[in-house]
This record gives structure tokens, sequence and C-alpha cells, in this order.
């Protein structure tokens, strides 16, 4: 087999993804194009996409971004714990306990008070949890 020639106008990138979104991915090429030579063509058009949304005519107008990358991943860490544990699934609207919160942010993060409470305030400051009795938040991500 002859060696891959790479038109000029294409360049490589390296990155790192969650496992279950690149298999999940995977499954979507895999299912469009019978094979997985579609990979790149997926990818740079879900950029096209992702980079349009954030355009105004020719100007690129990017805007804070809230909540902050770190915020919402520690944030899908606590949802997806709540979820393998307790098999409920946390959507935009959904109630959910203080006690559950804070036994997901032990699990994930660790068991010092003054972790949990620096999480629980992230949260609620990024606008991820909105607190709607004393024990008892919405989710709003």
């Amino acid at each position: 087999m002859g060696r891959k020639v790479i038109p000029k106008n294409k360049a490589q990138l390296l990155v790192y993804i969650d496992k279950k979104v690149l298999e999940d991915l995977r499954r979507l090429v895999k299912a469009k194009y019978d094979g997985m030579r579609g990979i790149s063509w997926e990818v740079e058009n879900a950029l096209r996409n992702w980079i349009a949304m954030h355009m105004e005519g020719k100007e690129i107008k990017a805007r804070r971004v809230n909540p902050a990358p770190r915020v919402f991943m520690v944030w899908r860490q606590v949802r997806d714990y709540i979820e393998g544990k307790y098999g409920k699934y946390l959507f935009y609207g959904e109630q959910v306990s203080r006690s559950r919160i804070v036994e997901a942010i032990k699990n994930v993060r660790g068991f010092d008070d003054r972790t949990v409470k620096k999480w629980l305030n992230a949260f609620i400051g990024s606008g991820i949890l909105k607190p709607i009795a004393p024990e008892v938040f919405e989710v709003l991500w």
C-alpha cells in the first residue's frame, strides 16, 4: 500500500476527548459511511459549526465561558456519579438533594469539607445549580 498523500490545505490536530464521546463519534461515522473514512470530515464539520456559532459576520465574538471548563468537567463527574449510583440522570430542571451532590463531590473530588464547599459554591456561582430549598437544588445545566 502506498504512502498517504495529505492535501496542502490540511493540518493534523491532536486532541484529547472523553472516551464516550469518541465511541459515539466512531459509531456515528460507521453508521453514516460504513467505515471510519469519514471521521476527519465529521470532526471538521463539527468544528466549522461550532466556530460559526461564535461569529457575527466575519468577526469572532467569543463570549466568556459559563460555566468555566474546569467547573463543568467536575460537574460532569458529579452528575455521572449520581447517574451511576442512583440511576437518575440530572436533566435541566431536575431537582436533586444537597446530600446527593455532597456525596458525589466527596467521591469524585475529596472528602474535605472545604473541598465540598468550594465545589458547591462553584456550581451555584456558575449557574449549574440553583438552590430552591435549604436541602434541594435545581439543575440548570
